[in-house]
């Protein structure tokens, strides 16, 4: 049997060998399509499925504050986590920092991060040498564990690297613990923990509401607890405290508490499944591709099977002939598809799709070889199935094979290919599409009017010196730098805010109604100079900007929104209204005076829901703290490099944290489409390359088969356009017959896609205008050298061949 089988590889081999041309891109497509699945496959699988490092990780929960005014998900602040410590519904509860890194007293770079000494326990984790950290450690601030990797890499696997010192952040620590890569937060890159400690200012009573100081809170949830009651948990004791009062009125807090994985996994569920429905449809196109190759490959093989059954070949022997064919172009697909696999991993992370510095790491391994055989299997059943159908007729009756009526044959095998690939064509619509819509989704965004002009607006974010002992208080120093931007060439007006549109920062505050004084609402408050509307471009609709300070009969002028007067005074004049704001621990209500009214702006994103107004309020010199803004005579881009170096010689280089265009902030609020645009249109370039190759096959095949009824009608007459019309006129037939699963089949994946469209909807006419007319322009060039070749038809060649 043994002999038998390799007899058999030997044959199908040297079969192979004689068609080249098949037996690479056979195995091209094998790969292309594995290569993509496999790698999408196991990223899904390793960042949704896959079990993390700890133990009992099922128990493991994040903690945050959620805010339904801004939509955003906060840490606990430091003192809710200690006051939570003794509940009995969680075991443990600990933080941690985002990592950063930092240079040794050698000049090396390490990557460190701040962890409360609780966190390693909780996670189930033990030291590889020494031990954790411990709250005496954290006391003292003296003590740092380091990673696996910087263990072998900065120490050479010294098992006396413990109670060595290194200078970290300024100070000397000793080395008492080495951990292993199970102790990835909050990132895999981290090589050394310190300690984190809440210092007394944290725990202050007033301290409750400083929430997303701390990058996460962990907790072990007690048995027979889930994050449901843990949320629960977490209402009882913070809902009603009345410490949270003044931000459940601003912000409307809410607590969560959902699983570590979720956590870490959520910002990449949706890019990933998406991808890997792309990536699936590229499979099919490709597998169906496969069925399309050996069709052919058998049609062109049609006598020769049908002797071999008139002399008692058994039926499946074409099979047993196909699978060995198939396993030879499995071996060789699958190897390269792997391969094609951990490039496309790599293109994820380069691309963000994947996001390096997610606990959650993705390994191909033996996953992914499991899965990759499981798609080559996949990939060899419509292989079998279309072969096993393309023969079952020759082996029926293979005189009509041998004789006349072959071109019956022919003819079958011709409908059997067009099935296939109207199949090809279904999937491609999706895909053409799918990407559409996120296209058009992308280009509306950045089209959205914000409110303001950020074309040619430089944007500069400072940090508050380290001798400032009053950050309320004005600086004189940023006042003259801002003064210095002003005069550098290429620059127009300049201003400071005290937060910038798309800054990543905000406050909220409360603020009276006009006629309602026993309510409050939240509102955003803008501490601005006077030339901040004409800088970012932004119009003001009614009144006149007031001078700082300002004031009608002692009441302090401000700038309200659009949102405001629509909300408040939609039929009435709002210039010289009034209302309160603010309330500070005294309870102090203070009377502001409308004296012009802004153009609304959005704040976070280009399709941000504006839900509260804003307040500008007008000030003279910036704080410490604030942001400069500078319009731009040339592309902003010109001139940062400029504005940062006078910065830097001004303020010095630890003042200037960014220096960046208002362009490049909102498109970074929108950055992480950009990769899915990058991949889905790749893949669906592959989807429609694959399908204009098997349109060219199949329409090649129909005018070679069709060559004697073509002659005939030449003989008759006909002109030689019409043949080449009827020979376009199938492959549009098989256009229009795929369209109509393509339709359904789109609007199935627009619902996978549909949090991330904007102010598009599938039923788009220009968007299926253009998805028909590219497939309309593919199928007419696929068509054109078989069109050509039955226009030249010779009627007497075709009619010796009858």
């Amino acid at each position: 049997m043994i002999d038998a089988l390799l007899d058999n590889a030997r044959f199908s081999l040297r079969q192979l060998s004689r068609s080249p041309g098949f037996f690479l891109g056979a195995t091209l497509i094998l790969a292309i399509a594995t290569g993509g699945l496999v790698s999408t496959g196991a990223a899904a699988w390793s960042i949704l499925f896959k079990s993390l490092p700890y133990d009992n990780p099922d128990e493991l929960a994040v903690l945050t504050v959620h805010s339904r005014e801004l939509g955003w998900n906060m840490s606990l602040s430091p003192l809710m986590v200690e006051e939570l410590r003794d509940d009995d519904w969680q075991v443990s509860v600990a933080a941690y920092q985002r990592g950063r890194a930092v240079d040794d007293d050698q000049g090396r770079q390490w990557r460190i991060a701040a962890i409360e000494p609780e966190l390693a326990g909780l996670l189930g984790i033990s030291p590889l040498l020494g031990r954790h950290l411990s709250s005496e450690d954290a006391d003292a601030n003296d003590a740092v564990v380091i990673s696996q990797t910087a263990w072998h890499s900065r120490f050479g696997a010294n098992p006396d690297v413990l109670g060595q010192r290194i200078e970290l952040d300024g100070q000397s620590r000793h080395i008492v613990g080495v951990m292993p890569p199970s102790l990835n937060v909050p990132e895999p890159a981290i090589e050394a923990w310190m300690p984190l400690a809440f210092n007394a200012e944290q725990l202050a009573p007033d301290a409750i509401g400083h929430v997303g100081t701390l990058d996460a809170v962990v907790a072990r949830l007690a048995p027979g607890q889930t994050t449901v009651s843990a949320v629960t948990a977490l209402n009882a004791r913070f809902g009603d405290d009345p410490r949270l009062a003044r931000m459940r009125d601003n912000i409307g807090l809410e607590f969560k508490a959902r699983s570590l994985r979720q956590t870490w996994a959520d910002q990449q569920r949706r890019p990933l499944a998406l991808l890997v429905a792309a990536t699936a449809a590229i499979f099919f196109i490709a597998v169906l591709n496969l069925a399309g190759l050996w069709m052919a490959r058998w049609l062109k093989r049609g006598r020769e099977t049908a002797v071999h059954s008139a002399l008692g070949a058994g039926r499946w022997q074409p099979l047993k002939t196909t699978a060995v064919e198939l396993a030879w172009v499995v071996v060789v697909g699958l190897a390269l598809g792997l391969i094609a696999a951990e490039a496309v991993t790599q293109a994820l992370y380069m691309l963000d799709v994947l996001d390096r510095a997610n606990p959650l790491d993705v390994d191909l391994g033996q996953a992914g070889l499991m899965l990759g055989l499981g798609l080559a299997a996949m990939a060899a059943v419509p292989v079998l199935l279309s072969v096993s159908w393309q023969t079952r007729g020759l082996f029926a009756n293979p005189a009509k094979a041998l004789g006349s009526e072959s071109r019956g044959i022919q003819g079958v095998g011709r409908r059997s290919r067009s099935s296939l690939l109207v199949g090809q064509i279904a999937l491609a619509t999706t895909l053409l599409a799918v990407t559409g819509l996120l296209v058009m989704s992308w280009m509306n965004l950045l089209g959205e009017d914000l409110g303001f002009e950020p074309d040619n607006l430089a944007m500069v974010q400072l940090r508050p010196g380290p001798d400032i002992s009053d950050p309320s208080a004005p600086d004189e120093q940023v006042t003259a730098a801002l003064e210095a931007i002003s005069a550098l060439p290429g620059i127009g007006p300049t201003a400071f805010a005290q937060i910038a549109p798309f800054s990543w920062g905000e406050i909220v505050s409360t603020y009276v109604p006009p006629g309602r004084p026993d309510s409050t609402a939240p509102m955003r408050p803008r501490h601005v100079s006077p030339e901040y509307f004409s800088t970012i471009g932004t119009d003001i609709v009614a009144g006149h900007i007031p001078d700082p300070g300002e004031a009608g009969a002692g009441t302090i002028q401000v700038v309200v929104d659009e949102f405001f007067v629509q909300r408040h005074f939609p039929k009435s004049e709002a210039i010289g209204q009034r209302f309160g704001y603010g309330s500070g621990p005294d309870g102090k209500i203070s009377e502001v005076e409308i004296a012009a009214v802004a153009r609304s702006t959005r704040h976070m994103a280009p399709n941000e829901e504006i839900k509260m107004p804003t307040v500008y309020f007008i000030q003279d010199k910036p704080r410490s703290h604030y942001q400069l803004l500078a319009r731009t005579k040339v592309p902003a881009g010109q001139v940062l490099t400029l504005i940062r170096s006078l910065l830097e010689q001004e303020l010095g280089p630890d003042r200037v944290a960014e220096v960046e265009t208002a362009k490049n902030r909102i498109e970074s609020t929108v950055a992480d489409r950009r990769p899915q645009l990058i991949l889905l249109g790749a893949i669906t370039v592959l989807a429609t390359i694959l399908v204009a190759i098997g349109l060219y096959a199949l329409m090649s095949y129909s005018a070679r088969t069709r060559i004697p009824e073509l002659g005939l009608r030449l003989a008759l007459g006909s002109a030689p356009t019409r043949n080449g019309l009827s020979i376009l006129l199938d492959g549009l037939k098989l256009l229009l017959v795929g369209l109509i699963p393509g339709l359904v089949m789109a609007w199935l994946g627009a619902q996978l896609v549909a949090e991330r469209l904007y102010q598009v909807s599938v039923w788009q006419p220009i968007l299926w205008a253009g998805v028909i007319g590219l497939l309309t322009i593919i199928v007419l060039l696929a068509g054109l050298r078989p069109a050509l070749l039955a226009m030249r038809v010779e009627p007497m060649d075709a009619l010796r061949q009858e």
